[in-house]
């Protein structure tokens, strides 16, 4: 598999950017959250290739932006998650569990997407660990919408890890509620 920043162009890397800059600055006078909705629904129609590669490539090497990162990648998400049903977007996820800067964008794309087919890779990129407590809240949440026998196991095999935040483990919590009220996705 290639990376995705052997396949996207700068001129594809500034047309994702400039959109993603359009989604996640202010509305304006004339702006309304529907016209930006209408937006990503037009972006992802298709699951075209240069979004999902360009979006792939900005999470791995995020740029410098006016607007606030958090801002900005909750505008990714919502565009990965616009990607569900492409057959080949697991596969293209998942090996970025790996990579620090699109690790926290991933964890809540995958948990809205919600397929227990990569409870396995979630729980192996705790197992691997190196997670701040930011990405342990994000991970508990996402298993707890992914739900499923296997996600809840995971859910409390953290539960048991001494050295968690409190915050993580009220997450963890949550997430087995959110679980256990679960209803399968895939």
């Amino acid at each position: 598999m290639s990376s995705p920043a052997n396949r996207v162009t700068e001129v594809t890397r500034q047309r994702v950017i400039g959109n993603l800059k359009e989604l996640a600055g202010p509305l304006g006078p004339l702006g309304s959250i529907e016209g930006r909705e209408a937006h990503k629904r037009k972006l992802t129609a298709g699951k075209p290739d240069w979004l999902l590669d360009g979006l792939l490539d900005i999470l791995s090497n995020p740029p410098s932006l006016s607007e606030p990162w958090s801002d900005v990648e909750l505008e990714i998400v919502d565009l990965l998650v616009g990607f569900a049903g492409r057959p080949d977007l697991l596969d293209r996820l998942v090996p970025l569990l790996e990579v620090p800067s699109a690790r926290p964008a991933l964890i809540d794309a995958l948990g809205t997407i919600g397929d227990r087919r990569v409870v396995a890779d979630l729980a192996r990129t705790y197992e691997t660990g190196g997670l701040n407590p930011d990405e342990l809240e994000r991970l508990a949440c996402a298993l707890g919408e992914i739900g499923g026998d296997e996600a809840v196991a995971q859910l409390h095999r953290m539960r048991t890890d001494a050295d968690l935040p409190a915050s993580v483990l009220d997450e963890i919590d949550l997430a087995l509620d959110d679980a256990a009220d679960d209803d399968p996705k895939a």
